[in-house]
């Protein structure tokens, strides 16, 4: 994924909200003209759809704006600590790096030898959504990408409780009775969180949170 530009990134968010929005858009218009009997059946394919453009939406956006970041070709002394630490993470996770005493030396070596290095990971790797975006995860990445939280957290039931536990139950076989009047509100909140986390992010970067010295950037105490 190439995304050098502040337009370049504005254009891959509005895409990747257009198509998912009008296909969301779609389905709730197809559950709310159908039979009874139809209802039911949508409803259980809505959830794991919704939660498939939550996920989706999620890790793209993210990626795209890591991707923007790397482009930046800052050194690493120059990006705000979030993206510092997402710079370690590949390698703090390697099985050889699990001794403690290794681990310590490794990160010594790190900040004093490469921080006058650019910040350079592989973007399209950096997110990982577990394939179980529940309010842990998602509280991870925002942090990862220098979105505060505190916004989500509010929904966190809601996302755990009635989108992922559903979701998890239908794609598992179970069978689970979804009612119209207990979809239709998640499906509007899950948009509005979805739409919030496009508007972070392209705020992210046109303030230039990513930078160290930007005075709006995450610290280390931050969360």
């Amino acid at each position: 994924m190439r995304i050098r530009s502040l337009t370049e990134l504005s254009e891959f968010l509005d895409n990747e909200l257009a198509w998912r929005k009008r296909e969301l858009t779609t389905l709730r218009f197809t559950i709310q003209k159908a039979r009874a009997h139809e209802e039911a059946t949508l409803l259980r394919a809505a959830i794991c759809l919704l939660y498939a453009h939550w996920e989706g939406f999620i890790k793209n956006a993210a990626t795209a704006y890591i991707c923007f970041v790397v482009s930046q070709r800052l050194r690493l002394h120059d990006v705000a600590p979030n993206f510092l630490a997402l710079g370690l993470l590949s390698d703090i996770q390697q099985p050889e790096q699990s001794r403690v005493a290794t681990l310590h030396t490794h990160l010594t070596n790190y900040f004093a030898s490469q921080l006058p290095e650019r910040f350079s990971i592989d973007c399209e790797k950096a997110i990982n959504t577990r394939s179980n975006l529940n309010s842990e995860v998602l509280k991870e990445i925002l942090q990862y990408v220098g979105v505060d939280a505190t916004s989500y957290e509010i929904q966190n039931v809601m996302l755990d409780e009635r989108l992922l536990r559903n979701r998890n139950s239908v794609a598992h076989g179970e069978r689970l009775e979804i009612q119209s009047d207990d979809y239709m509100p998640l499906h509007e909140t899950m948009l509005e969180l979805i739409e919030r986390f496009r508007t972070d992010v392209e705020n992210a970067a046109v303030l230039s949170r990513y930078r160290r010295n930007s005075p709006l950037s995450v610290n280390s105490e931050s969360g």
